[in-house]
């Protein structure tokens, strides 16, 4: 049994005893991280200018970019120290999951929250996945919430890390900008947590969302299909872009 169909039938996904206590305490966070991601992506985006209806697409997107770790086992999202091989093999296709859930129920969000949630951790620079596609190649979308998704991650207490200060999540920042950011969304991001309170997290989870999917089971539901079992084609991607 996968450990989320475990957990929504109220059983221990991975026995109570493994992780110590470590999922009750941040089972909560994917969630949260979505809520905050979206909430640094849509001023990301305005800074970047973009109008009113794309600032609110992007927005939605973000939410929802992380909506695969539904299917990562508990062992394996909630461990506190580094990952193996294969574990990283099998965290890194959250983003699969992710796309294809979103693709394939008519509930989900449009196509663009798809494309977040395979392209989010492609670099600039193209040393990300699952593709190594790079520049903009990389959906615009995708690349607001890259960064913002890193800020909220460095920013955050995990079970495997303590939260970063400020300073050394910007020091981060602009040294992977041009690498692993899109250099104008980086600087947008730094212009951004420049004007942030110190308890911005707690005004992004606060705050009103008129038009926010919630990341609910009905949306998510997984395909069987049998590209989730391996890497991502270039097909997998023209797909993702462009449509059938």
């Amino acid at each position: 049994m996968k450990a989320h169909e475990a957990s929504a039938m109220g059983a221990p996904a991975n026995g109570a005893s493994h992780l110590d206590g470590i999922e009750d305490r941040f089972r909560h966070e994917i969630d949260h991280h979505g809520l905050r991601t979206a909430w640094l992506a849509e001023r990301v985006a305005r800074t970047l200018g973009l109008d009113a209806g794309n600032v609110q697409a992007v927005t939605e997107a973000a939410n929802l970019h992380d909506v695969g770790k539904r299917f990562v086992e508990d062992a394996v999202l909630y461990k506190p120290g580094r990952l193996d091989a294969k574990e990283r093999h099998d965290m890194e296709m959250h983003v699969v999951f992710g796309a294809w859930s979103l693709m394939s129920n008519e509930r989900s969000r449009p196509r663009l929250a798809a494309q977040v949630a395979l392209l989010h951790h492609e670099w600039w620079n193209g040393l990300g996945y699952p593709f190594g596609i790079s520049g903009d190649a990389i959906p615009l979308a995708a690349r607001i919430t890259a960064v913002a998704d890193v800020f909220d991650a460095l920013s955050q207490e995990r079970c495997y890390k303590p939260a970063w200060p400020r300073d050394q999540v910007m020091a981060y920042l602009s040294a992977q900008r041009g690498r692993q950011f899109d250099p104008q969304c980086a600087e947008a991001m730094h212009d951004v947590a420049e004007r942030l309170p110190a308890n911005w997290h707690l005004h992004a989870l606060s705050a009103e969302r008129p038009f926010l999917p919630a990341a609910s089971p009905g949306v998510v539901s997984l395909p069987p299909h049998a590209a989730l079992l391996r890497r991502p084609r270039a097909s997998d991607l023209s797909v993702a872009l462009h449509g059938a």
